[in-house]
């Protein structure tokens, strides 16, 4: 309904504009063409003729701008907070919807368009008390809305009827989060009501149980199941119109023989081993490529070097008291370049040479400025990466990109830097 009422106010407002514009006495734009001209011109007889007319456009005018100012800036700020709020919790509720009905879906071949799914897709499920209990293995792949850029993916094994009681129960928890928060978003009302429909679902009535002695009972054992789980998947797809959630999944089942053969690497211990042959090859690699990583005393450049000292094995180095003699035993010189730190790098770099491959990170502001534009040719610069930071313009009480560095900016950062360090020649 509010968007109705803003697309008429919208509607109006362009309508008394043009009608205002019309009979106004001010003079029209010398760069209006000739022809276009001639519309906005009127006598005086039709300006005082239609005064009344001009005085109404006017009026809504004004009105529709005092409702903007004092009505729907206000609900975006909030909206927007509610945003930062909740964004984790809406992150995991929308993976732990996506992977009941993908599962679902996935394991008794239904049709794979969400969108076209009716209540006798699920027909089947009712009373199904067989195969919920074989064992599953699954990938979900977590992607970012804005980017549509893969971010992680993660295997994970169990069967349908613990996997779906488990995501109910955590559905549940999410959901008790959210609404605390309500206040911030009680203006979206497509929201608000998603949150309640979902608390509230049939398949979370049926199969959301704390019970210790239901917790084995088959998750499709009641007859009302297809009923329930076309109810869960058009809430699902109505939270995902709200738009409140940064990133969404994709779970895809594993074949019966790639179940079998992941089943038998885990008890082998190969999965294991896999991750301590990584590991190590990690550690050999950073002893064969020793790394210095220099960077100033800016607080947000301290918090990334903080995070890269727990996985990047490296000689950590301020610029302020850096030997220089010292840097060409290091195969690998990372800068990390902030507003507080540039000056001295670009110093130390044109004034000196350096035989390790330099690796330039740096800082990003509102326009991105390339440090090695102000750089001689001396130096091998390896390559050059960005990273998006919170700054402050001098005596201006605002900061910009206040929540930066964020935790997906120092994820990407430290991603970058293991591909180039650690990489196979």
């Amino acid at each position: 309904m509010k968007k109705f009422i803003n697309f008429v106010l919208l509607l109006g407002t362009i309508v008394s504009v043009v009608v205002a514009l019309k009979f106004s006495a001010l003079p029209i734009a010398p760069f209006i063409p000739t022809r276009w001209a001639a519309f906005w011109i009127s006598s005086t007889e039709a300006q005082q003729k239609y005064v009344l007319l001009y005085d109404t456009a006017v009026g809504f005018i004004m009105s529709a701008l005092f409702y903007f100012i004092v009505e729907e800036i206000p609900n975006e700020v909030r909206l927007h907070r509610a945003k930062r709020l909740i964004a984790l919790q809406i992150n995991q509720l929308v993976m732990d919807m996506e992977q009941i009905v993908d599962i679902t879906v996935g394991k008794y071949t239904i049709n794979q368009n969400l969108k076209e799914l009716a209540g006798k897709d699920f027909l089947i499920l009712d009373g199904e008390t067989k195969e919920p209990k074989e064992e599953i293995s699954y990938v979900t792949t977590i992607y970012d809305v804005r980017r549509k850029k893969k971010i992680t993916a993660f295997h994970q094994y169990g069967d349908i009827n613990h996997l779906i009681k488990n995501n109910l129960k955590q559905i549940l928890d999410k959901i008790s989060i959210i609404k605390n928060y309500e206040y911030f978003y009680a203006s979206d009302n497509l929201l608000v009501e998603c949150v309640r429909k979902i608390e509230n679902c049939n398949l979370i009535r049926l199969y959301a149980v704390d019970n210790e002695k239901k917790k084995d009972e088959p998750c499709f054992l009641y007859a009302e199941t297809s009923v329930a789980m076309m109810e869960f998947v058009n809430l699902y797809l109505k939270l995902l119109k709200c738009k409140f959630h940064t990133e969404y999944s994709i779970t895809k089942l594993d074949s019966k023989k790639e179940t079998e053969k992941y089943r038998n690497e885990r008890e082998s211990g190969v999965l294991i081993q896999n991750v301590i042959d990584i590991q190590t090859k990690k550690a050999n690699a950073a002893l064969s490529n020793p790394t210095a990583i220099i960077s100033g005393s800016k607080y947000t450049t301290k918090i990334l070097v903080a995070y890269l000292k727990r996985y990047l094995k490296a000689t950590y180095l301020s610029i302020d008291n850096i030997e220089l003699n010292m840097l060409n035993k290091y195969k690998y010189i990372v800068f990390i370049i902030d507003s507080d730190s540039r000056d001295a790098v670009v110093n130390t770099l044109n004034n000196n040479e350096i035989s390790a491959n330099i690796l330039l990170l740096e800082e990003q502001g509102i326009i991105k400025e390339s440090i090695c534009d102000n750089l001689n040719q001396t130096n091998h610069i390896t390559n050059e990466l960005f990273f998006k930071a919170a700054f402050r313009v001098k005596k201006c009480p605002i900061m910009f990109f206040k929540q930066e560095p964020s935790e997906r900016t120092i994820l990407d950062v430290r991603s970058k830097i293991e591909n180039i360090l650690y990489k196979e020649k």
